[in-house]
């Protein structure tokens, strides 16, 4: 790693030393993972168009990252119906919208804005729902189409969400960074002049900071928003570097071009650890790498086969070669510091012997062949997949299992989940809530299998019944008690393998403060500064 870095800090800067030093006395530089998809939130499939979010836009309430618990946003205050079947918001005034080249509002953020923004993602019929293809993965996965009733505005400055059925996750989804309020008034302008999709690509929001310029693969640029409500942002200027490569992210990093670092590998904590100029956040992050198996397909729509296969796995030498102290074992699908937790969960402790004897009962026939698909790279909760997957292979070697590795693109592979083409699955989720709903509900309702996100395509109507139980509840002890039995059920199952749970590493230069991430991904530069 060091050789690599050094080799890369020799090669010549493209970068114009004006533009950078421009940057550098007045803004800061992120150096990102990639290029957003979308300037829109509501329709973010990756975690580069989350990190825009917290820049550009503010949402309803919102998560408070030392307490877990919801917080005052865009709304000074809520209030929820003794039947739990109301929510009612009371927006805060004079909240200003991003004024553009673009776009120039008349009037601060009301009612009709937030009535828009979740309108637009609930209803087909909606104007603006089709526009960018109206796909809305997050809302899609916790399905909010089918527990809000309406949306509607009951003053100037106060709406009403009506619900179907009562749902104490409800909160903590707004809270996330794709619940965003968009402008109304830039939408009906847009609706003139016909020109719809630049809703989503040429940003309004009522964040700290405001678009200014994106070179695809290149750069986003934002200038600070003077009228932001919680005060104007330290710094004049934001640069987003785009830099897919880890090594020469942490290069850029080093040398100063970039003053804080996306997504370090867990091969770089002892460098960033040991460096003098930078320094390093790490926290546990809501996040789980798994093996997940095809129920669809035999023999692994037998819990038999599944529990032997677990057994043949050693997750202790994947956690150590693979996460390099990085990570902790996963024992479940929740991490130990969720609230919903299962301490006294038991595990399937690895044992080629038993294993064998597992596979020998269920009646399969050896040499058994199957397929372990895998996304090439690294992802949030796995810091090498391919990496996990050839683990995997060794260890069914040994118990007469001869596994292929099939090793797919993101979006190849999101077409082959879809079409359920494929044995196994070496993949993960990372939740964008602290509610245990935000990891049962997306892995393993049924209706998440027309989601895909199910990807061990395994559900049951007891299992979907105690995940809708679980929400209805308002009271913490009685919630904690389904989702322990929701583990256990999972645990004698076992649609999937966890394997660890990832920590959220966030690398800066020693000289950046009152920098804001989360444990759920993403960062905000709200107050950021360097001196």
């Amino acid at each position: 790693m060091i050789r690599l870095i050094a080799l890369l800090l020799t090669l010549p800067i493209i970068t114009s030393c004006k533009q950078e030093t421009q940057v550098q006395s007045t803004g800061l530089v992120y150096c990102s993972n990639g290029s957003p998809t979308s300037f829109n939130p509501q329709l973010a499939q990756t975690g580069d168009s989350l990190d825009i979010s917290s820049q550009l836009y503010n949402t309803l309430v919102r998560l408070d990252p030392s307490t877990q618990t919801i917080a005052a946003g865009l709304a000074s205050e809520w209030h929820v119906s003794r039947d739990g079947l109301s929510y009612q918001f009371e927006l805060r005034q004079d909240i200003q919208f991003h004024s553009t080249p673009y776009f120039t509002p008349t009037r601060t953020m009301n009612a009709d804005d937030v009535v828009f923004s979740f309108q637009r993602v609930l209803f087909p019929t909606h104007l603006f729902h089709s526009v960018s293809g109206g796909l809305y993965p997050f809302f899609n996965n916790t399905q909010f189409s089918r527990l809000i009733k309406s949306i509607k505005k009951i003053g100037p400055y106060k709406v009403e969400f009506e619900l179907y059925r009562p749902d104490t996750s409800l909160l903590a989804n707004l809270a996330t960074e794709f619940a965003v309020v968009l402008s109304a008034e830039y939408a009906q302008q847009l609706q003139h002049s016909g020109k719809f999709n630049q809703i989503d690509h040429l940003p309004v929001g009522t964040g700290p900071y405001k678009f200014k310029q994106f070179l695809p693969d290149n750069l986003i640029r934002f200038e600070r928003h003077w009228g932001y409500w919680e005060g104007g942002a330290p710094m004049q200027q934001l640069v987003f570097d785009i830099t897919p490569s880890p090594t020469k992210r942490l290069a850029k990093l080093i040398t100063g071009e970039c003053d804080v670092m996306a997504y370090p590998a867990a091969s770089q904590a002892n460098v960033i650890s040991n460096h003098p100029d930078l320094l390093m956040n790490v926290q546990t992050g809501y996040k789980v790498s798994f093996w997940s198996f095809n129920s669809d397909r035999p023999p692994f729509d037998n819990p038999k086969v599944r529990k032997a296969l677990a057994t043949a796995i050693d997750r202790d030498t994947i956690l150590k070669a693979v996460y390099f102290n990085t990570g902790v074992a996963a024992h479940g699908l929740l991490p130990p510091t969720s609230w919903a937790y299962n301490p006294y969960l038991s595990d399937y402790a690895y044992s080629p012997k038993q294993a064998r004897q597992l596979l020998q009962e269920s009646g399969v026939k050896l040499p058994l062949s199957l397929t372990i698909y895998t996304p090439s790279g690294s992802e949030p909760y796995n810091p090498n997949s391919f990496k996990t997957a050839e683990f995997i292979q060794r260890d069914l070697r040994k118990i007469g299992v001869n596994a292929e590795i099939v090793v797919q693109e993101p979006h190849l592979l999101q077409h082959s989940i879809i079409m359920g083409k494929y044995d196994t699955l070496v993949s993960g989720w990372s939740a964008v809530t602290s509610d245990p709903d935000n990891f049962f509900r997306p892995q393993f309702s049924c209706n998440a299998i027309e989601n895909h996100t199910n990807t061990s395509r395994w559900c049951s109507t007891e299992l979907d019944g105690l995940i809708n139980r679980a929400v209805k509840l308002n009271r913490m002890v009685p919630r904690i008690r389904i989702y322990r039995e929701i583990q256990s059920h999972l645990r004698d199952e076992l649609p999937l393998l966890p394997i660890a749970h990832s920590l959220q590493l966030q690398a800066y230069r020693r000289d950046v403060h009152s920098l804001n991430s989360s444990p759920f991904g993403g960062v905000n530069f709200a107050g950021a500064y360097r001196n």
